[in-house]
């Protein structure tokens, strides 16, 4: 086969290079088949055609379609016999061209990154490690390309993860220490992207990063430098152990002085990253310290301000420390942030919903937010908003419920029902706030009827068994100061389980055993449950029985009569032990060891022990009856409940109010760019 003609090595590619730099002669080169010309020089033509062609490239790559073509276009490669697509030949200047072939490549992949899948093709063709070496290999100006190149890259999370394992992070930290200010910043903007990932938040500080980056908040570095630097650092505080490092730099102060600055996104990247080191107390502290709190306030209540939802989310960390919020609602910062309950986007009104729910922990701000009219517009929130935005008015709500001026309005603007819609809806944030708002309402006597008569029973015992821990949890505590201890005594063996699991796993403090054993019919439902042979049941009355006063109570309300019953029925403990599966013997066994630890208990325990032969024998009946007699206060073999898990899940919440903070975990973007500088040399 003769061979076919190949196109020519343009010798004024100088011209094309410079025509690619204006945008309607991007278009008019990739119509008339000039990327395919350029790829051909790429991948055939000198070291010094190679440059060039890729510098053209690289100003053609500025428009997306052109990205695109680039990407499909396929070229044969003389000295391989292959037919090879765009992005392997450029990945193949940055691998084996010389060093100013291989910048201009960097740079050529730092605009075609620009493009989401492109970005996983570069990864593909290997475009990673090359790049890692021009950061150790070149000069400071190769350095900057392949740190632009890697960090469009990183806008994908699979090549965070590539280019963490080809070694970027160390030679980036090193520019970012030693590099001009150019190269700095776009080793702090790879970094950015790099950052949102878990492991580099811990190998970036491991390699000294952070202290370069608080030097490059100063006036060394331009906004640019600035917003990457401070976003950066907003990611790295993603990590307990970064905020505590962080701010041993001295990073705070620099934060609080950018709040000041004249460029909107520096604000923005400066508050986000304070508000995410707000989490740790000590820099709650600094950050007020330093005028923080007062800077912000300025700018919550600046109408025109674009960073004011960032704002938001810091205010709501620093809400956690309760001067803090004295300090917002003493500053005028209630009316902005109830405002934007009606007048912000979705995103701003959870976040003003979250620093509600953290300023009414203090009495008087919480009055300054009833004043406000907060109750109604959560409300809104709570039955129209996109279901993050109305799980968040939905905990501001909960602690709102803790006060019983504001759980009577909220019953008043129909909030049992709506909360009970959230309960059905399925989403995790939606079923726990609404679980938690439920419970803190059903500690008034007004309440505890209502909730049933709205079908709220229904709903929590619905998120009891389908939804996630922490709305188990706080369904379980609503149910108590209501009706759950009715639910034992359902003949849906299912209901009765799931309230037997219910009553194991808030039977934690002292406190809360004698309130459940007091609760009336708790015991004698416990009892029946027993009988019929229900472990959950069984374990509940034994931790119950480790409380002596409840001990007492549950002896003298029938689960331990003497056996003296005309129709001879052993009582529930003694016939599971006798009856019962394995478990239920030991379970039974143990509660029986349990209750002797109260003197009180003592009478009827022995005539229990004593007549039932197979009983005795398992208690060590003679040495377990001469402690009984004794009246010894440790019972034999007397075990304390396990720790923080029971039965259903995790440990309960308290029977009492339940005040809960929200800590705003506020996320930051990819930084996009387009890499690359134009290139236009004549």
């Amino acid at each position: 086969m003769e061979p076919q003609p190949r196109p020519s090595v343009a010798a004024d590619d100088r011209r094309l290079r410079g025509a690619a730099a204006a945008q309607p002669s991007r278009v008019e080169i990739a119509r008339l088949r000039g990327i395919y010309k350029l790829l051909y020089m790429v991948a055939n033509g000198s070291e010094d055609e190679r440059e060039t062609a890729a510098n053209a490239l690289t100003n053609l790559a500025r428009n997306d379609r052109n990205r695109q073509i680039i990407a499909e276009d396929s070229v044969e490669v003389v000295r391989k016999g292959t037919k090879e697509k765009g992005i392997p030949i450029i990945v193949g200047l940055t691998d084996d061209g010389l060093d100013p072939g291989r910048v201009a490549g960097a740079k050529c992949i730092a605009n075609l990154a620009c493009n989401s899948g492109l970005q996983e093709e570069v990864a593909r063709s290997s475009g990673i490690p090359p790049l890692v070496r021009i950061l150790h290999e070149s000069e400071f100006g190769g350095k900057e390309s392949a740190a632009g190149a890697l960090g469009n890259l990183a806008c994908n999370d699979d090549n965070k993860v590539l280019v963490a394992e080809a070694g970027g992070i160390e030679p980036l930290v090193s520019l970012l220490q030693d590099g001009p200010i150019s190269g700095r910043e776009s080793a702090a903007g790879a970094l950015w992207n790099l950052a949102m990932n878990e492991d580099n938040r811990v190998a970036i500080p491991q390699a000294d990063g952070i202290r370069p980056l608080v030097e490059l908040l100063g006036d060394i570095s331009t906004e640019a430098g600035k917003e990457a630097s401070a976003v950066c650092l907003w990611n790295l505080a993603c990590n307990a152990d970064n905020r505590v490092l962080i701010a041993a730099e001295s990073a705070i102060p620099a934060l609080v002085r950018l709040l000041s600055h004249g460029e909107s996104k520096v604000r923005k990247a400066a508050c986000g990253a304070l508000g995410k080191l707000a989490l740790l107390g000590e820099n709650r502290k600094e950050i007020h310290r330093h005028q923080g709190t007062a800077r912000m306030m300025e700018m919550v209540k600046d109408p025109h301000g674009t960073e004011r939802e960032v704002v938001l989310s810091a205010l709501t960390n620093l809400a956690l420390s309760s001067h803090l919020r004295t300090a917002i609602g003493n500053a005028g910062g209630v009316p902005p942030i109830v405002e934007f309950l009606s007048t912000g986007t979705p995103a701003a009104q959870a976040s003003a919903s979250n620093a509600i729910a953290n300023l009414v922990c203090n009495a008087q701000v919480k009055d300054k937010i009833m004043e406000q009219g907060a109750i109604p517009l959560l409300m809104v929130l709570l039955r129209g908003a996109p279901e993050a935005t109305a799980a968040a008015a939905a905990g501001a709500l909960a602690n709102l419920a803790c006060d019983k001026a504001c759980s009577a309005e909220i019953i008043r603007e129909g909030g049992l029902q709506a909360l009970c819609d959230l309960l059905a809806s399925g989403h995790a944030g939606c079923q726990e706030a609404a679980a938690r708002a439920m419970m803190n309402l059903s500690l008034y006597d007004d309440n505890k009827t209502a909730i049933p008569e709205c079908g709220g029973d229904a709903a929590l015992v619905w998120v009891l068994g389908e939804g996630s821990p922490a709305a188990r949890q706080a369904s379980a505590a609503a149910l108590t100061n209501t009706s759950l201890v009715l639910l034992l005594g359902e003949e849906d063996e299912l209901a009765m389980d799931t309230a037997a699991k219910a009553l194991y796993n808030l039977a934690w403090t002292e406190e809360a055993k004698q309130l459940i054993t007091n609760e009336p019919g708790a015991v004698e439902h416990l009892s029946d449950c027993i009988a019929l042979g229900n472990l959950n049941a069984i374990m509940t009355l034994r931790r119950l029985a480790e409380h002596e006063a409840s001990a007492v109570a549950i002896a003298q309300e029938g689960a331990l009569p003497p056996l003296a019953s005309q129709k001879g029925a052993l009582p529930p403990l003694a016939s599971q032990f006798r009856s019962g599966g394995e478990a239920q013997r030991k379970a039974a066994l143990d509660c029986i060891k349990t209750l002797a630890n109260a003197p009180g208990t003592k009478p009827m325990l022995s005539e229990v022990v004593g007549s039932d032969p197979e009983l005795r024998k398992a208690l060590k009946a003679n040495k377990f009856m001469k402690k009984l007699a004794k009246g010894l206060a440790q019972p034999f073999g007397l075990r304390r409940s396990p720790g923080a898990k029971g039965a259903g899940g995790g440990g309960p919440d308290e029977h009492s109010a339940h005040l809960e903070t929200v800590e705003k975990d506020t996320e930051t973007v990819n930084k996009v760019g387009v890499g690359a500088r134009e290139v236009v040399n004549y």
